[in-house]
Parts: structure tokens; C-alpha cells; sequence
């Protein structure tokens, strides 16, 4: 699912933004792929099709971005882990945090301030 004809600036975002709004627009079977993750459960291997290839994209799309000069990062891997982290969590469910005071979270505004975060990151 390589795309070249996209800066690896916005592949990233368009992949990223996909993932948060999925987990938006679709919360129950977000729940459930979250689920089975943690659990390690049989159904894992199957959920992983779907998901590993999302993640390994995003992967060479932060080492493309690295090779050019777009990105700035250390490790790899942990910025694909802290990446995934701030996309997995961004908005999650509202009922369980607690530390959150806005009533009503619009999910263009989580996709705008997550992405955001990232990408200060990525190229200062």
C-alpha cells in the first residue's frame, strides 16, 4: 500500500488521521480489536492482518521521512511506539478519564491537536 506520490508528511497524516477517526466512527469494534490485543487471545492473528500492515506502513513512512530530512528522530521504534500510543489513546473513551474536563470532545478537534502534537515532534 506504498504510496509515492504523497510527501511522507502527508501519507503519515492521512494514515494517522484514518486511525483516529476508525476509532471514533466505529468505537465498539475499536473496543473489541483493543480487547483482544491485551487479552493475546486466539482471535489475535486474525485481528493482526488488518491491523500489522497500518502499523508497518507508518513505520517505513517515518523512515522515508527520516532518509529525506523531514523527520528528526532518535530510535525508530520508539517513535513508532509513541506515535501509536498518542493515536490509540487520543480521545479514548470518555467515561473512563478521568483527568478530562471538556464535556464535548469533537473528534476533528482530537484529530487536529493529535497530529499536531505529533508533528512538532517529528520535525523540530
Amino acid at each position: 500500500m506504498k504510496n509515492r506520490s504523497k510527501s511522507p508528511e502527508e501519507e503519515l497524516r492521512s494514515i494517522l488521521e484514518g486511525v483516529i477517526r476508525f476509532k471514533w466512527e466505529d468505537r465498539e469494534m475499536a473496543v473489541i480489536i483493543h480487547q483482544e490485543m491485551a487479552l493475546q487471545s486466539p482471535r489475535l492473528k486474525k485481528i493482526l492482518q488488518y491491523t500489522q500492515p497500518v502499523w508497518q506502513r507508518v513505520r517505513e513512512v517515518l523512515e522515508d521521512g527520516k532518509k529525506q530530512g523531514k523527520f528528526h528522530f532518535h530510535s525508530l521504534d520508539h517513535t513508532l511506539l509513541v506515535i501509536m500510543g498518542a493515536v490509540l489513546f487520543a480521545g479514548a473513551n470518555q467515561n473512563q478519564n478521568l483527568l478530562i474536563n471538556t464535556e464535548s470532545i469533537n473528534v476533528d478537534d482530537i484529530v487536529s491537536d493529535t497530529l499536531n502534537l505529533i508533528f512538532d515532534g517529528l520535525m523540530n
